[in-house]
């Protein structure tokens, strides 16, 4: 594990940090640690998603796509311990895509003739969700029969056609059981899901999003941003 402490020199927590550091590397020589003013590391900032110039610890684990990295909340002791308790759980918390009607893909594709990236393309939250810890992988219900005890979260994003009753059920009963589901639904999709949302205290109304205040240039692009949407519950793995 490799910790990165972004805070100056100067900052009054840094000698109180590096001593914890120092407690952890004595313990293990599978830790290490590296300060780094946030200011003049923009890029490797921006790497771990940090707001501009955010005081905090970043712990990493691997390297390339198999990196996965933990930020504290606070930075402590009892924050820092369990940054490596969730580190050490990478892999562990499965997040299953379904797949078998259209839905937007894991991987990018190639981008379009404006240059643009695919809007239908998940791989930019599946590389997230592997640098947080978990494992990202596609699930079709009708080859699979069954949804992995092992599922934390199944994702069901933007799907165009009907799915079938059997898989329905299998929905229906992993709900029923706790297990947790994302939507993503596509305007004029005929899913068939009405019936499992509806049990669960959820319905789609028929319209449009429009977001001027944000995306005043693409008012039916809806964007999410940390400074604008906080944290819910609805977002919780």
């Amino acid at each position: 594990v490799k910790a990165y402490g972004f805070l100056p020199t100067e900052h009054n927590a840094y000698d109180a940090l590096e001593h914890l550091f120092k407690r952890y590397t004595a313990e293990s020589d599978k830790f290490g640690y590296e300060f780094k003013d946030p200011l003049k590391s923009p890029q490797l900032a921006a790497k771990y998603q940090l707001k501009e110039g955010q005081i905090t610890v970043v712990l990493t684990r691997g390297a390339g796509e198999t990196e996965a990295h933990a930020t504290l909340s606070e930075v402590s002791e009892e924050a820092l311990t369990k940054a490596l308790l969730k580190l050490n759980n990478v892999g562990i918390q499965k997040v299953y895509f379904l797949v078998g009607h259209g839905e937007w893909t894991l991987t990018a594709p190639p981008p379009g003739p404006d240059g643009q990236p695919s809007l239908t393309s998940m791989s930019e939250l599946k590389t997230n969700l592997v640098q947080e810890g978990y494992a990202p992988e596609e699930l079709n219900l009708s080859q699979s029969n069954l949804i992995p005890k092992d599922a934390s979260l199944v994702v069901i994003a933007g799907p165009r056609s009907k799915f079938f009753d059997a898989e329905l059920a299998l929905l229906g009963s992993y709900l029923d059981q706790g297990g947790r589901v994302i939507y993503f639904a596509e305007p004029g999709g005929e899913t068939g899901l009405d019936g499992v949302l509806m049990k669960n205290g959820v319905q789609l109304d028929n319209g449009l999003l429009a977001d001027a205040k944000l995306n005043p240039h693409e008012p039916y692009v809806i964007v999410s941003t940390p400074d604008f949407y906080r944290a819910h519950e609805i977002t919780r793995i």
